[in-house]
């Protein structure tokens, strides 16, 4: 099964690949209109500047869910293993490989809370896509009289709609799924069924802490405004200027998109996703509204992957202990891969 999937995945890379090639060829997409961005290089560095924002409010929700299981840790070693993890974001499937490689090491460095330490990791993912979908769903509100008349941008609506609907059965059931005796059997017949209890315990610790919850989610919509900002000024860059209304509407559907994971940081995928929304969202803004939406995704991965590069120095000066991740994997029951040859 496990190749089965492999399999599947890279067939799939190789069809966005090769699809990306036809635009290419057909001048569908058109690379040399990235050389005005370098006349426009501020609203780049000003793109940097939403995203390291953004990277510093994730890593202090971080660390505020890591002090409420009483975890106690510093804001170096939040830091540290926060950049740590968006380097290897640069180099896994997606964009969540690194979710596991913190999970892993704040769960080595406590031998008595682990399965509390990996909880926070799967907390602070669940709470950021929980806000992602809440400014998208704000944004459609607000673009609502908008969308009613535009019948391009319905389709996105009702997206919109299936994922808020979707984040919302899935927190609902997981949370009240004490109330629910035939769900506790199904877990109760599920492989590593004890892990599996001990996971949902720590999770549910979360409910007492209504006061964390909230700043976390509060934190989350701040990190989702400045990404949203981010992508603004790569537009920017291009000399374009987009409804900011209804591009907050957008941007956040491509960033959940981004998250597939077929290849590095989402490299591919995002490029396509922000094509497709941008045609739905601004044929009458843009002149080429899918090569503007690719060219996008194409400069926000060139920020994105840049400024994440700067994992690699934590990275490297805790290269003896990344060293034990393979050989650990199977007492954290985490699996990870393992660091770059030489590293």
């Amino acid at each position: 099964r496990r190749w089965g999937l492999l399999a599947a995945k890279v067939a799939l890379a190789a069809a966005v690949l090769a699809y990306i090639a036809s635009l290419i060829q057909r001048d569908a997409v058109r690379l040399e209109d990235l050389r005005s961005v370098l006349g426009r290089w501020p609203w780049l560095v000003a793109a940097a500047g939403a995203f390291c924002v953004s990277f510093t409010v994730a890593a202090f929700r971080w660390w505020l869910l890591l002090r409420a299981m009483d975890l106690s840790p510093t804001g170096g070693e939040v830091a540290s293993l926060t950049l740590v993890g968006a380097f290897f974001n640069s180099f896994m499937p997606g964009a969540v490989g690194g979710d596991l490689v913190k999970a892993y090491y704040v769960a080595r460095d406590r031998h008595g809370k682990r399965t509390e330490a990996v909880t926070t990791v799967l907390v602070d993912r669940f709470l950021g896509l929980f806000s992602l979908v809440l400014v998208a769903m704000t944004a459609m509100l607000a673009n609502a009289v908008e969308i009613a008349g535009n019948a391009a941008l319905q389709p996105l609506a009702w997206a919109v709609v299936g994922v808020i609907a979707a984040v919302s059965f899935l927190g609902l059931v997981f949370f009240g799924m004490h109330r629910l005796p035939w769900l506790v059997r199904l877990a109760g017949r599920l492989p590593y069924r004890d892990r599996l209890h001990d996971l949902y315990t720590a999770l549910y610790a979360y409910r007492y802490r209504k006061g964390t919850a909230l700043a976390a989610i509060l934190l989350s919509v701040l990190n989702h405004i400045m990404g949203i900002v981010m992508v603004w000024c790569v537009v920017r860059a291009q000399g374009e200027s987009l409804p900011l209304v209804r591009f907050a509407f957008v941007v956040p559907l491509g960033l959940l998109v981004n998250a597939v994971p077929l290849f590095p940081g989402g490299l591919g995928v995002g490029e396509l996703a922000f094509a497709k929304l941008f045609v739905y969202a601004f044929s009458q803004e843009l002149a080429d509204p899918f090569a503007a939406g690719f060219n996008t995704g194409l400069l926000f991965h060139a920020v994105y992957l840049g400024v994440n590069m700067v994992g690699v120095i934590p990275y490297l000066r805790g290269r003896r202990q990344f060293q034990g991740l393979v050989a650990s994997e199977a007492e954290t029951g985490i699996s990870l891969p393992s660091p770059p040859a030489g590293g």
